[in-house]
């Protein structure tokens, strides 16, 4: 039986923030007895974004307090620091306005609110009791989809490790997509971004546990990001672009949350714990490696892919057509100059062991289209992700 779970109600297009007030219809409460925690980070604040929502809520008379210290891949410590100042000003309502970073550390407090600590206690399948505090979140970059989503990841930094945690009472009760907020994201979080959300839309597409609604929603996120990143990428200020890269990452998030993800995920996990890379660039450069690791295991569907991207050119060779949708995407990152393998970060080969450890025991690759039994298998992946071409 296929469950689909969309509770969210969505407000898309153009200053879309500036109708805030409106959320309220929707989560059964009144906005003058609300007191918002607002969660961003440093970056969201210094680029005045945080100041948009600011004056949207003041102008409202919806009394807030901030919290922007989340750091770009949280851990447990973010999410206390952050619990303290919802108890401490007696908040009961918690908006996140920025990426996945600050997105999750907003889930991981909505469920400390009514779970004993760490939240990383509660990894995968450890379900945690539910969360009863609503969360209203404002992406400001097109790429996580966890606007969409049941699942927040959170660093523990014993290991160090990324933690999946799931549960259904952290999918956002309203999502705000408004394309204005990310016109000033730099071309480098663009592109990195962007990539996270093609990646989440080809892993769910090629998943085992797939199904024909993830299916149209990942083919779909995948049609517009080809069509619109280098776009976003090039002229930063095209709204149009960037209004379908933020659908698109949407899209791919509910696609990923109905299907799972893949080897590509735990590889990219495991870069980013013990790197601290961002998690879309982490992505970006295990995407071709794990795309051709699985191309035997689901070649019709890279055949697709392939023409999504435009290249397939009538052939009706759905081998040939499969491995060019691993060519298109290797074009794509060298025009959103992305970093030419693992080693230009500071990886090397010596580190390849303690890696292929962390990945091999993260879930995802469980849920991988082509089975991976032997620890090997990763090795082999990290190496060929050292260089790309």
């Amino acid at each position: 039986m296929l469950e689909i779970n969309l509770p969210p109600t969505f407000f898309v297009g153009v200053n879309a923030l500036e109708n805030f007030e409106s959320v309220f219809q929707h989560i059964g409460l009144e906005k003058g007895k609300c007191k918002l925690l607002v969660i961003t980070d440093s970056g969201i604040v210094r680029v005045g974004l945080s100041k948009n929502l600011e004056n949207v809520l003041r102008d409202a008379g919806i009394s807030y307090e901030i919290f922007s210290d989340v750091t770009p891949n949280p851990t447990n410590d973010d999410v206390e620091k952050c619990l303290e100042v919802y108890k401490k000003h007696s908040c009961n309502l918690i908006v996140a306005l920025g990426g996945g970073s600050v997105m999750d550390v907003a889930k991981a407090v909505a469920l400390r609110l009514t779970n004993e600590g760490p939240i990383t206690r509660y990894e995968f399948p450890n379900n945690p009791q539910r969360a009863t505090t609503p969360i209203i979140t404002i992406p400001t970059t097109a790429g996580t989809g966890s606007e969409a989503t049941p699942f927040c990841v959170i660093i523990d930094k014993t290991i160090p490790k990324k933690v999946v945690i799931y549960s259904p009472s952290i999918i956002s009760r309203i999502v705000i997509l408004d394309p204005s907020l990310t016109l000033s994201l730099p071309k480098k979080l663009t592109a990195e971004t962007g990539i996270d959300a093609l990646t989440h839309a080809v892993e769910s597409y090629v998943s085992p546990y797939a199904n024909p609604f993830s299916d149209e929603l990942a083919l779909k996120a995948i049609e517009m990001i080809a069509k619109n990143i280098r776009i976003a990428y090039k002229d930063g200020k095209n709204i149009d672009a960037r209004e379908k890269m933020l659908v698109a990452s949407t899209l791919a998030g509910i696609s990923f949350s109905h299907a799972g993800l893949g080897v590509i995920h735990a590889l990219s996990h495991a870069v980013s714990a013990k790197f601290g890379v961002s998690h879309g660039l982490a992505n970006a450069l295990l995407l071709p490696v794990g795309m051709e690791f699985n191309l035997p295991a689901a070649t019709e569907k890279f055949a697709n892919i392939a023409e999504k991207f435009g290249i397939t050119a009538g052939s009706k060779d759905i081998v040939e057509n499969a491995r060019k949708s691993i060519d298109a995407v290797k074009q794509l990152l060298k025009e959103l100059d992305i970093p030419n393998g693992l080693s230009d970060l500071g990886i090397t080969k010596d580190d390849i062991d303690e890696l292929s450890k962390l990945a091999f025991d993260d879930a995802k690759v469980c849920s991988n289209p082509r089975k991976i039994e032997e620890l090997s298998t990763v090795k082999e992946l990290y190496e060929k992700a050292m260089h790309l071409y």
